[in-house]
Order: C-alpha cells, then structure tokens, then sequence
C-alpha cells in the first residue's frame, strides 16, 4: 500500500527514518486501546475470558428466537465488521521491523472477541433453528432437469443443507487466529448443527405421522411422501456429517498438536467425532423406523411367500417355487425405487 511503497521510502532516504516502522507502533497503541474500551462497554468483563470459561456460563434459549436474532444482530454484524477490519490490519505487521511484532497490540486482537464470537454463534444456531420451521412450512417438491434427482427431495433439505454451506463460508473468513480456541469454536459449531440435524428429522417425522402415515395398512397413498421425509433426512445427515470436514477441523487438530499435549488435542478430536457419529447414528435409526412400516406391512405375506417355498413339493422346480416370491417384492418395492435415493433403497431392500 502507499505507507509502504512511497512513504517509507521517502522518510528513509531523506530524514532516515523508517516511516512505516513508527506510524504504525503509534496507531497499534492507540487503537487497541480505543478498542478495548469499547469493546469492555459493550460486551463487559466477558472479553477477558477465555473460550473454555466462555461456554461455562450457558446462556438460555430465547423463547421467541426470531426476536433474539433480529435484536441483536446489528450489534452483533458490526461486531464482526470490526473485527474483520481488526483481522485485515493485523496483516500489514509484517512490514513493522521484524525485532517489534511481538510487542505490537494488535497481535492479540482476537482474544477480546470471544464473547462476541460465541454471540455469532448464539445467533447463526438460533436463526438455524428458526429457518429449519420456517423451510417446513414452505415446503415443495424439487423439480429438477436430471431424471435420477427429479422429485426425490423437497426444498427444505436444500435450504437447510444451503444454511450449514453459509456456516462453513462464515467459519472460513472468520479465521480464527488462536487455534485451541478455534476448535473449542468448532465443537460449539458442530453440537449445535448436530441438534439441528435432530430437529429437522423429528419434525419431517412428525409432519409425516400427522398424515396418520404410522396408522395405515395401506401406504400406496403414501409411497412418495414416505421416500421424500427419509431422502430429505438423509440429505441432511449428509450435510452435517461433511460439515467439520468442511471446517477443517482435522487441519485445526494437527496444528494444535505441534503447540499443545497430544492427549488434550486428541480428547477435542474424540468430541468432535463422537458428536458426528451418534448424531449420524440417531439419523439413521430413525430413517430405519420409518422405513421398517414397509416391510412390517409387507410381513403377513412375505410369511406366505416363505411358507410356500418351505412346503414346495420336491419336483418344483428353484423357478417355480421362488418366482413368486420376487415376483411380490418387485411389485412392492419397485415404486418406492422409483422416489429413493440409493442409500435408502439400499436401506429398505437390506
């Protein structure tokens, strides 16, 4: 920039002294100390503390959650503002003589916007959560060009899979510069994307069985609403699972292992996977449930089909004694192919 590329210059050549050097030690002083005390005015002792005593204190759920979001995220955006701006400066240290950016204010910028941080959060969950009733509610089939895509999920899942894409693009720009405190961050990230998951397949469930789905002999009626509740839950699944990946949380583990113990780096690894996997888990339990109504309706024939293949006469032939049986479960199973996704035919013929 001109500080660097004209100034400097200028002030070394004529008057030998480094202008860049000196300018910006004064305004690092000055700054961090203006922004300090704004930052203590409006978040309060809370800047000082670190991520871990952060999430001792569990703020409560607002109870209208729109309201909350909508309350404090003008704060909470020039918040972020300020600290971006705070992030971009940060940069420009590398031209202060090498023997000084130690010294330099601005070198712990980040460590004053924890609260603020975990206020981002607070607000990305809340809305996450809001967003996942209000895509339900508008809920519609996609249309798409590709037959092997066409009408096998509704809009929601797609909205909500956008919503952890958004978190993803919020974490990266963020960049944390601390990285235990980033992870402690990410943990946060993915307990509450993870309870998210959980609720958007509870209330695909729940608008599935206010259909009397669960009370029916009959699911003809339902084949289609049936296979877009666990596409749509399984798409979600799918998401949240890539989500750490997708925040780099392996990458965050590996460099905290250079600087921390390898037993607390791995007992943040542990969380996180663990997290990952019995939420994953807990999807796929309940997309087996829902599933398992076609084949509990199916038994009572299938039962039938069996028995007539035990007590077959010797001279039947293999063909003739099991192809009806195919014959049943192609007849069964074949419209719901035409609606799953592969994972879940996968699910449902296993």
């Amino acid at each position: 920039h001109s500080a660097v590329k004209y100034y400097n210059p200028i002030f070394e050549s004529t008057v030998k002294l480094a202008f860049y050097h000196i300018s910006f030690k004064k305004i690092d002083g000055k700054l961090m100390d203006i922004i300090i005390k704004a930052l203590e005015e409006e978040l309060g002792e809370q800047i000082y503390q670190s991520p871990l005593k952060l999430f001792e204190n569990i703020e409560p759920d607002s109870a209208d959650i729109a309201a909350f979001a909508f309350a404090a995220e003008q704060t909470s955006l020039s918040l972020f503002e300020l600290y971006l701006t705070l992030n971009e400066l940060s940069k420009y240290k590398i031209y202060v003589n090498e023997s000084h950016r130690s010294n330099l204010k601005i070198n712990q910028y980040y460590m004053y916007f924890g609260v603020a941080l975990k206020k981002w959060l607070s607000i990305a969950r809340n809305k996450l959560l809001h967003r996942i009733e209000y895509f339900l509610d508008k809920d519609q089939v996609e249309t798409s060009l590709s037959a092997t895509t066409n009408n096998k999920f509704t809009s929601s899942s797609l909205d909500i899979s956008n919503c952890f894409t958004q978190m993803t693009q919020f974490w990266r720009r963020l960049a944390w510069p601390d990285i235990l405190g980033a992870i402690v961050y990410l943990i946060k990230m993915t307990e509450d994307t993870a309870n998210a998951t959980r609720l958007y397949a509870i209330l695909m469930e729940e608008k599935l069985n206010a259909k009397k789905f669960y009370d029916t002999n009959d699911l003809s009626f339902y084949t289609q609403e049936l296979s877009l509740t666990v596409n749509n839950i399984e798409r979600i699944r799918e998401s949240f699972k890539a989500l750490p990946i997708e925040l780099s949380y392996d990458k965050l583990l590996v460099a905290a292992e250079k600087f921390h113990p390898i037993a607390v780096v791995d007992e943040y690894r542990k969380q996180i996977e663990t997290t990952v996997a019995i939420c994953s888990q807990d999807i796929t339990d309940r997309i087996y449930r829902i599933l398992s109504k076609v084949i509990t309706n199916m038994e009572m024939e299938l039962k039938q089909y069996l028995f007539h293949i035990v007590e077959a006469p010797e001279a039947s032939t293999v063909q003739d004694t099991i192809q009806p049986l195919f014959t049943f479960l192609d007849n069964q199973l074949l419209p719901y192919t035409e609606y799953l996704i592969r994972q879940n035919v996968t699910r449902c013929s296993g």
